[in-house]
């Protein structure tokens, strides 16, 4: 078949899917043809609306001043990447495209990962994590993933974003008011009449 463009009744633009084929007679010579069109005009606007979707999603995605990620959830292989995660990673493209989520984590949180990744996933969820940069530094980050379908495979997209001083500002927040706490209660008692002696 063939899809072509023309005008409807109404004088409105119209696709159809044009098939052409032979009738034969009692001795299998082309005696016509017979030509079938198929209305076509739903599918077509739902492939454009899904296209100008992925379209404004590939610009979210890129645009995102967010660290974001896709990966196969199977092979735990990075599928695509935004800019603001390659700046974070200190991966260029070419590396971070194809690498194993599990180098982004610290060898000793990996068994977890993978745990979790063999319970299968839900369709949303939001963990905290540690993530290993290229330079081998760690940083505490909140991870939000969703499911989604990238050519017809599942994957999973991830926003991260890098907590880190805020995880070392409520540890220091924590140990100063324990420090305050000790302080008071090693003070000795306050007494008196309240009168000068």
């Amino acid at each position: 078949s063939v899809e072509v463009r023309g005008v409807g009744m109404g004088g409105a633009s119209a696709w159809g899917a044009v098939q052409l084929g032979p009738i034969l007679d009692n001795d299998g010579a082309i005696a016509s043809f017979v030509l079938a069109i198929e209305d076509i005009n739903e599918r077509r606007r739902s492939e454009k609306e899904r296209r100008l979707a992925e379209e404004s999603y590939q610009k979210v995605f890129h645009r995102s001043p967010y660290p974001m990620l896709i990966f196969d959830p199977e092979t735990r292989l990075v599928h695509n990447v935004n800019a603001a995660a390659q700046a974070k990673y200190g991966y260029p493209r070419e590396e971070f495209i194809g690498l194993d989520i599990l180098d982004l984590r610290p060898a000793d949180d990996a068994p977890k990962l993978v745990e979790h990744l063999a319970e299968g996933l839900p369709d949303f969820d939001e963990t905290f994590a540690r993530h290993r940069l290229a330079d081998g530094r760690l940083i505490d980050v909140e991870v939000v993933g969703q499911a989604v379908e990238v050519g017809g495979r599942q994957r999973r997209r991830v926003s991260i974003q890098d907590i880190t001083e805020q995880r070392r500002a409520t540890d220091a927040l924590a140990r100063a008011e324990a420090a305050h706490r000790a302080l008071i209660g090693a003070l000795p008692a306050v007494r008196g009449s309240g009168a000068a002696e």
